[in-house]
């Protein structure tokens, strides 16, 4: 049987990604990916699939890859990080009094 494996990081930093989300639509099978960005899927047939990474704040990739009875497959992969910009932001405050009367 084939096995599927790699690490998934941070294409800038080149940080490990926990909780990425690794999947092979084709078989429906997910894993997430572990502290060390680290998944790995066994027993699987071999053949050639397309394996989805996702991660929040990164750019989803959708990768192709060979799997082989003959040796583990390793297929590492680097997520980019998106930047949002943001347009003018207005920050408005309103002055807000309060009156004591002292009583006798």
């Amino acid at each position: 049987a084939a096995e599927l494996n790699g690490i998934v990081t941070d294409e800038f930093s080149g940080s490990t990604l926990e909780g990425a989300r690794v999947g092979i639509p084709d078989l429906g099978l997910e894993t997430t990916t572990n502290r060390r960005g680290f998944y790995q899927f066994d027993n699987l047939d071999a053949g050639i699939y397309t394996v989805k990474v996702l991660y929040v704040g990164a750019t989803d990739q959708d990768l192709e890859t060979t799997l082989s009875d003959a040796e583990p497959t390793t297929l590492n992969v680097e997520m980019s990080l998106g930047v949002y910009e943001m347009g003018d932001l207005t920050v408005q405050g309103f002055e807000f009094a309060t009156q004591f009367r002292e009583s006798s």
